[in-house]
């Protein structure tokens, strides 16, 4: 092996197909979620929809709080098991599955007796009325698929998860979407939630069950207390991630809220592949750690935060310089909200740079800096909001949002070049990143030449810059990654 390479098993070949695969089922997630919608909307009354969706998000709300974060407790006993050689992980996934069964068991019963019995939540009761009944039996399979999901990913079948997450699921529900448009009534609607997450937890079980995985195995001791701790750190990145809109619309009027929010949702599609990225590598975190040395850890990583820039760039690059046709989707009136988006842009630009920090560190058992951090940048989220947000309003909750994702992002990186020992950014990165804010500056001194010149020629820059850096062999191992998605089954 030489230096700096990575064995064959855990080669970046194999990472790049693995986040390849992650990020081309998650956009066909994406664009089946929306057609969802869509087809039952059409297919039910205005106000039957609504409520669908009110019960909708309820159940998967009751689904998350019950699962306790044990989905990532047991992807990483999974992958530590495989790391060690050892198969079989019944025991593991077994105890989970049945933690998560009863919460949300007893979740069950306490939005239904809440619903008709507490005269404060009686408002919720049309929603979980009649064919929405079923949406209530959706929340323990919920709860359970996930983590059987995450056992498959654990074990290195990042393709399988994936198939069985981001494209059996939302098949399953788009066929019940269209045969509820095609005259079969709302109850299919309302069942398509429960069948299709039923379908997937089926599908997993059975691709452990075949590599005989189920067995009892590897010990389960610890992994309640893991992911409590995964749950209290999922709590604060969810308080932090809602603390912009809740106190902007304290302060703002709701047109104003909704140019915000559709400016956030357009730049959150920035982090597509740096998600992606983060559970394709997640899984090889413990082998890496275990069998090979920081060097090929630090390789693994300065690789993709290499390809996650090459690949998010581009893109945020447009944000900044044709935001209002990018925010047109949403409709004329949207065009205001364009300083917004290149706020945006940078926000999640930055996000995607720093690399999979979080999946790094929470596979490599470092959860309560995780939780110690995650704390902070609630903190700091909501100081800046509150000093930025009376005097300006959604430029405001923009830029304080840049300032404490860059606050976060530059502490993970740190820890995670100082806890595992290796070097997360390296020369050629920074390079790289310094060709993105070049061309995102070049972009805006463009703009009164006009959008479409300044759009072209920011791209153009960044292209070359990025180019002069030179590919080395593992970037050829990634092309070879992403080109070879279609040839092969991923497995880690």
């Amino acid at each position: 092996m030489t230096s700096g390479s990575l064995p064959p098993k855990l080669s970046i070949e194999r990472l790049a197909a693995a986040g390849g695969a992650v990020a081309a089922t998650r956009v066909f997630d994406l664009v089946a979620s929306y057609l969802f919608y869509l087809l039952v909307a059409r297919a039910v009354s205005t106000s039957d929809f609504g409520r669908l969706v009110v019960a909708l998000t309820v159940a998967q709300a009751a689904a998350v709080a019950t699962r306790l974060g044990l989905d990532i407790a047991v992807m990483r006993r999974a992958a530590e098991a495989t790391a060690s050689a050892e198969e079989r992980i019944g025991r593991v996934v077994g105890r989970a599955v049945a933690v998560a069964g009863l919460l949300s068991a007893a979740a069950v019963g306490a939005i239904a007796a809440g619903i008709f019995v507490v005269p404060q939540f009686a408002h919720y009761r049309g929603a979980f009325a009649g064919a929405n009944r079923w949406v209530l039996f959706a929340i323990p399979v919920l709860a359970a698929a996930p983590i059987v999901i995450a056992a498959l990913r654990g074990r290195g079948e990042i393709a399988h998860a994936a198939i069985a997450e981001s494209v059996l699921q939302p098949s399953v529900a788009l066929i019940m979407a269209a045969v509820a448009l095609g005259g079969g009534g709302g109850a299919f609607a309302s069942a398509a939630l429960v069948v299709s997450t039923l379908a997937t937890l089926i599908y997993a079980l059975a691709r452990l069950h075949r590599a005989g995985a189920l067995r009892r195995g590897a010990a389960a001791d610890g992994l309640i207390a893991l992911g409590a701790r995964v749950a209290a750190l999922n709590a604060l990145n969810a308080l932090a991630n809602a603390a912009d809109v809740v106190v902007l619309a304290r302060f703002a009027n709701p047109a104003l809220v909704a140019l915000y929010a559709a400016a956030l949702k357009l730049g959150r599609a920035l982090v597509l592949t740096g998600e992606a990225t983060l559970v394709a590598v997640g899984p090889a975190i413990p082998h890496l750690l275990r069998h090979q040395t920081s060097e090929h850890l630090g390789v693994a990583y300065r690789t993709i935060v290499r390809w996650n820039t090459l690949l998010t760039a581009p893109a945020a690059l447009l944000f900044i310089a044709i935001p209002e046709r990018i925010l047109s989707l949403f409709g004329r009136g949207f065009a205001g909200g364009a300083p917004l988006l290149r706020i945006h842009a940078l926000t999640f630009a930055v996000f995607v740079f720093a690399g999979p920090v979080k999946s790094v560190l929470v596979m490599s058992g470092k959860e309560r800096l995780l939780t110690r951090n995650a704390a902070l940048h609630l903190a700091i989220t909501t100081a800046l909001l509150l000093a930025l947000v009376p005097g300006y309003l959604a430029t405001g909750a923009a830029a304080a949002l840049l300032a404490a994702t860059v606050i976060q992002r530059t502490l993970l990186v740190i820890h995670v070049g100082r806890g595992l020992g290796i070097q997360p950014i390296g020369a050629r990165n920074a390079f790289v990143f310094l060709s993105f804010v070049s061309a995102a500056a070049a972009s805006m001194l463009l703009l009164p030449f006009g959008r479409i010149i300044a759009a072209g020629a920011s791209l153009l820059l960044f292209a070359i810059a990025a180019a002069s850096s030179r590919f080395d062999a593992h970037d050829r191992d990634v092309v070879r990654g992403l080109l070879g998605i279609v040839r092969r089954p991923v497995r880690l």
